[in-house]
């Protein structure tokens, strides 16, 4: 892969990595990273490259609007209480009564592929397992996870953990013993691939880098803490006027140093009103729906500027205002006039005729893209970037991964102030994230995952196959899958196999059925075939050709009106048309074609009774009668020679070779064959 843009490295081993497993694989991804690594970075290139049907969320609203995606909770009516894996009214049965999607939310949920969650550390494991019974439930896919999709989750769980209250606490306890996301239930169904992205892109302080990462996997030294505290400053005043952002863990503490540095200018306050269009919630603002502000203010811009200027977190100072225009100056001293920016607040559909997924705005919010900040709280200074940091740990940190977070969002040591020297009391992060972190960009799993992936492909041609009867195609799919992973031990793909397999039983009894109809049936129209056919002999005044034929072609027969013979021959036909095999019919229809002076048509249906039965007795009899009629005596005895083969107990044959051997002088063969008539005859009237 190759550098696309100067903001994206499309080189980085671990992307690459990630990107081949969304690109080639349906299995699910956690993409992390440390601060700096660029995820949020990597994950829009990942948005906007893959073919595949996506949508992108996330927790909160104001990070599912910087995503350009939906909050969790709306797309799937997640409820905001603790989510019990055997809660009785989200159980499978009862979850599309008790969810009630509508119509298109259900299409889209079966015609999805992919579905990202940016800021993944911010998510309970119960949620999680509540959209795997979601997506199970409404793709109609409940053997697989997830139903089958494939998830990447983004995000950094050294960061901050997600929120649980001592009351969902209690309660979660029964089901999980941590709350991080991949402490959900569904992963151990499930080989999540994670895969850590390890270049970092924002500090160049490579001593910096490395305190940082021993600060996030808690292996702090006495000496990195010792370093962080030269950075302590207990007198420290902001009096400069420099771009600085105090951190805190307290809202609170934040709202107040707020308030003191807007309260202590001067300068005339001016409010500007946001627009809203359509549905926007307040709570998923990207910033306050009234902004108020005063020259000199210091504010941070909450989007990133389409040329280049500043990003999301770049600080700046108000030094102009008027009630329509806003000029802030940069810390390099340059200034510009702000434009307001439109904020979409977008729902998901599926476009059926398209075949893709769709954004579609509902909501729309309008306003400068800057909110006053001389401090934030920790939680929200999350993803972003700053030169200079105040960290204000009054009461000390108190949750996993805030202590990293506050540190490692400033790209220098030299440019954090400590207002509290740091304690290792102070830098708490959960063993369970880093056990969980051993799991890491192991190439192993990788390279098995789309291994496994490739495997599946070929059970899925080898099960098309099957169905699609190219036994042979099934076979050599199936005997390739297995060498690159052999799934055929495991008992849901024996059951698979056994289900698949059963389809032979079911034939050998449909065409056991069936054959059982079919000679029902056959012999119920050769029954009113042979009528057909008797009703055409008696037109001829004949008796029935079912008996052995006593009439020989050619021979004087009783003059018949030109009504019993059209009846006669419609009868025949009619016979033939219901059992296209009632050889009666066709030898019945022969001798009337003989009798209407028709002996090439009389030839051809007679052949087409051989051609039905070949050794049929009366057939071949008819045969050599034809040829009798015919004066053509050689294929005459050869027909009735083929006769005493088919019927040796018959004495018509024999009796007709006497004859012809006699007239042409060969007495020996009369006599004999005129004894053997002799005898079969006196043994046919012994059965009488």
């Amino acid at each position: 892969m190759q550098q696309q843009s100067q903001n994206i490295d499309l080189d980085n081993p671990e992307f690459q990595n990630a990107w081949a497993m969304i690109q080639n694989t349906h299995r699910s991804v956690f993409l992390t990273g440390k601060a700096g690594t660029g995820k949020s970075t990597f994950l829009r290139y990942i948005c906007a490259h893959t073919k595949k049907k996506h949508v992108i969320l996330a927790p909160t609203g104001i990070a599912a609007v910087n995503a350009g995606g939906q909050t969790l909770h709306s797309f799937f009516k997640i409820p905001f209480k603790p989510l019990i894996p055997d809660d009785p009214d989200y159980s499978p049965r009862r979850m599309r009564e008790t969810m009630r999607f509508p119509r298109a939310k259900v299409k889209l949920l079966r015609e999805l592929e992919l579905i990202v969650i940016d800021e993944i550390s911010m998510v309970r494991c119960d949620i999680i397992d509540f959209i795997d019974k979601v997506l199970r439930v409404y793709s109609g896919n409940m053997r697989e996870p997830f139903g089958g999709k494939q998830l990447l989750f983004v995000g950094d769980i050294f960061q901050l953990e997600p929120v649980v209250t001592r009351d969902m606490r209690q309660i979660l306890n029964h089901w999980y013993k941590q709350f991080f996301f991949f402490n959900a239930r569904v992963f151990s169904q499930l080989g999540l691939v994670p895969i850590e992205l390890r270049k970092i892109y924002r500090q160049s302080d490579n001593q910096f880098v490395a305190l940082l990462d021993r600060v996030r996997v808690n292996q702090a030294t006495a000496a990195d803490l010792a370093a962080l505290n030269t950075r302590y400053t207990p007198d420290y005043r902001d009096n400069d006027g420099s771009f600085v952002i105090t951190l805190a863990t307290r809202r609170d503490t934040v709202d107040a140093i707020n308030d003191e540095h807007m309260i202590a200018l001067t300068t005339p306050e001016y409010t500007f009103h946001g627009e809203i269009t359509g549905t926007f919630p307040d709570g998923d603002l990207p910033t306050n729906r009234d902004l108020t502000l005063k020259q000199g203010a210091q504010v941070i811009f909450i989007r990133n500027d389409k040329e280049g200027r500043w990003v999301n977190g770049t600080i700046a100072k108000v030094s102009a205002l008027t009630d329509s225009d806003i000029e802030v100056e940069m810390e390099n001293g340059e200034t510009h006039n702000l434009d307001p920016e439109q904020w979409e607040n977008v729902q998901y559909t599926y476009d059926e005729k398209e075949k893709k997924v769709i954004e579609t705005p509902i909501g729309t919010f309008k306003q400068y893209p800057v909110k006053p900040a001389w401090a934030l709280t920790v939680h929200k200074s999350q993803g972003l970037t700053f030169g200079k940091v105040v960290i204000d740990f009054a009461g000390g940190a108190f949750t996993s991964g805030q202590t990293y977070v506050a540190l490692s969002r400033c790209t220098s040591l030299e440019g954090i102030t400590l207002l509290k020297p740091l304690s290792m009391r102070d830098i708490i992060v959960s063993s369970a994230v880093v056990a969980f972190s051993h799991q890491f960009n192991n190439q192993q799993v990788i390279d098995s995952a789309i291994e496994q992936e490739k495997a599946r492909h070929l059970y899925l041609r080898a099960v098309h196959a099957f169905d699609h009867n190219e036994f042979g195609e099934c076979i050599a799919a199936l005997s390739q899958a297995r060498l690159l992973h052999d799934v055929t031990l495991k008992p849901a793909v024996q059951r698979l196999a056994a289900l698949k397999l059963q389809r032979f039983n079911r034939q050998e009894k449909e065409i056991k059925n069936l054959a059982q109809v079919i000679d029902a049936q056959n012999k119920m129209l050769r029954k009113l075939a042979l009528e057909f056919t008797a009703m055409g002999d008696q037109s001829l005044g004949m008796g029935s050709l079912a008996e052995e034929p006593s009439t020989s072609y050619g021979t004087s027969q009783p003059a018949l009106d030109e009504i019993a013979m059209r009846s006669a021959l419609a009868n025949y036909n009619k016979a033939i048309d219901i059992s296209p095999t009632c050889i009666p019919a066709y030898l019945g229809k022969a001798r009337l074609l003989m009798i209407i002076d028709e002996p090439r048509k009389a030839l051809a249906t007679i052949e087409q009774a051989l051609k039905i039965e070949p050794g049929n007795y009366d057939a071949l009899v008819a045969m050599a009668q034809y040829h009798g009629s015919q004066k053509d005596v050689p294929n005459a005895i050869k027909a009735y020679k083929r006769a005493i083969k088919a019927k040796r107990t018959a004495a018509l044959p024999h009796e007709a070779l006497a004859a012809i051997y006699e007239a042409l002088g060969l007495d020996d063969l009369a006599d004999r064959h005129a004894a053997k008539a002799k005898v079969l005859r006196a043994k046919e009237h012994k059965k009488k």
